[in-house]
């Protein structure tokens, strides 16, 4: 797991994205959010992927949906489309009621 955690600070972000993805699946704590939320500054390509995992995490990426909110609103099409989705994943498999928009 040390190994994974050294990529995270890589500044490859395709080395980033999956090394914080592999981090969660195998210790799925909430403060491996952190580690998500600040990729998503990074370029859209990223964001992109970056959302649809936080969908697929689910429940314990909870903690994420104010930043996903803020990803409706990106130049992106496709960031929004999967923050979207996202948002309606963890909210659904944290049973908790999804807006309409």
């Amino acid at each position: 797991m040390h190994a994974l955690s050294g990529l995270v600070e890589s500044t490859n972000i395709g080395l980033q994205s999956l090394a914080t993805v592999a981090l969660w699946r195998l210790d799925p704590r909430p403060d491996r959010f952190t580690m998500v939320s600040n990729l998503f500054i990074a370029a859209p390509r990223a964001r992109v992927w970056i959302a649809f995992v936080l969908g697929e995490i689910g429940a314990p990426a909870t903690n994420a949906v104010p930043l996903l909110q803020t990803a409706l609103q990106d130049a992106e099409e496709q960031v929004r489309t999967n923050a979207h989705d996202a948002i309606e994943k963890i909210q659904r498999k944290a049973g908790t009621p999804t807006e309409k928009n």
